[in-house]
């Protein structure tokens, strides 16, 4: 006799139980496409980027500034700008003592450090508190800044104390605009130079690769003595082209030993261990302050000016700001440093 096989029950599939299940599943898959989807955080016609270009963008920049910060640098964060495809790119060095944002243009080519809205509606005729233009058009004269902030404690300075005009600059000694103004300072006549007062205010740009090096040992060697600061100061504008991250300490070192006649390992002890930050610190806090963006920014008595075309362009501020002191019964700013 032949056996009837037989199957366990669950093996055993109803119909139309299966082509329900089916019709269930299609329509849930249907359902699921016609949901609204998420809204993308790309503005239209714009794309994130690439592994690779990140990549890019991280060597080039660590090539061409160097790591003064304190190790290799790594992308933060990447957003758009409004609603165009530049990115705004936040870059960081591995110990974080260095921070900077880059703007990649939408082409990929090029990176940039800043973007001027030219849609904005500036008030043309209206500078900024204190700013001054030295358009030969002349814009309504902006009342001076308080000068009691710009010389709190003791920013290096030289010129008479009691001199009737006071010029305040904040500058980053890698920046060449800045070495274009201390070259026009260097060229006043000496009537100009023997009634004004100069004090520096230290604002050294991330972006550039020695420059907090340079506001670092420059502090250190004012620490030491006084009119070796200016001395500092000239060399590295004279050297500006020739100075990188890489050469930096052989090339300031020897100078600081030769010709500053200071002690090179008290100096270089003094950038190691950071003995010029509080310094370094409240020059950028006065940069934050008084919304300083590029240098150099400069103040004459008050007066903001971002910079002078001329020697001639200098000459006339300083001249305005002396008969206005001339004519003035307030006293010239003091600082206990000379």
């Amino acid at each position: 006799m032949v056996r009837k096989q037989t199957y366990p029950k669950e093996h055993h599939q109803d119909p139309t139980a299966t082509l329900l299940v089916r019709f269930t599943t299609l329509f849930g898959l249907v359902g699921l496409l016609l949901l609204p989807l998420p809204q993308l955080a790309f503005p239209q016609g714009c794309h994130s980027l690439s592994p690779l270009l990140k990549q890019t963008v991280t060597s080039y920049v660590q090539n061409r500034y160097g790591n003064s910060g304190g190790g290799d640098l790594r992308i933060t964060d990447i957003s758009f700008i409004g609603s165009t495809c530049y990115h705004k790119i936040n870059l960081e060095s591995s110990s974080g003592n260095r921070k900077m944002t880059l703007i990649l243009t939408p082409d990929e080519k090029y990176l940039t450090t800043m973007l001027m809205d030219l849609s904005e509606n500036l008030p043309v005729a209206t500078p900024r508190a204190g700013e001054v233009s030295t358009d030969a058009q002349a814009r309504p004269k902006a009342e001076p800044v308080a000068m009691d902030a710009l010389l709190a404690g003791s920013p290096p300075s030289r010129g008479p104390t009691r001199a009737p005009v006071t010029i305040v600059e904040f500058v980053d000694f890698q920046c060449p605009d800045c070495r274009h103004f201390a070259e026009r300072m260097a060229e006043l006549p000496a009537e100009e130079t023997s009634r004004i007062r100069v004090v520096l205010r230290q604002h050294p740009f991330s972006f550039h690769a020695w420059a907090r090096k340079a506001a670092a040992m420059s502090i250190c060697v004012e620490r030491e003595d006084h009119g070796a600061f200016w001395k500092l100061s000239d060399f590295l504008y004279a050297h500006q082209g020739e100075l990188t991250d890489k050469n930096f300490e052989s090339r300031l070192l020897p100078f600081v030993k030769d010709e500053l006649h200071l002690d090179p390992q008290t100096v270089e002890s003094c950038v190691d261990k950071s003995q010029y930050e509080t310094a370094l610190l409240q020059d950028e806090r006065l940069a934050k302050q008084f919304n300083i963006q590029k240098t150099p920014t400069v103040f004459v008595n008050g007066r903001r000016f971002t910079g002078f075309r001329s020697t001639e362009d200098l000459g006339k501020a300083i001249d305005a700001a002396y008969n206005d002191a001339r004519s003035s019964s307030a006293p010239s700013p003091i600082s206990a440093k000379q």
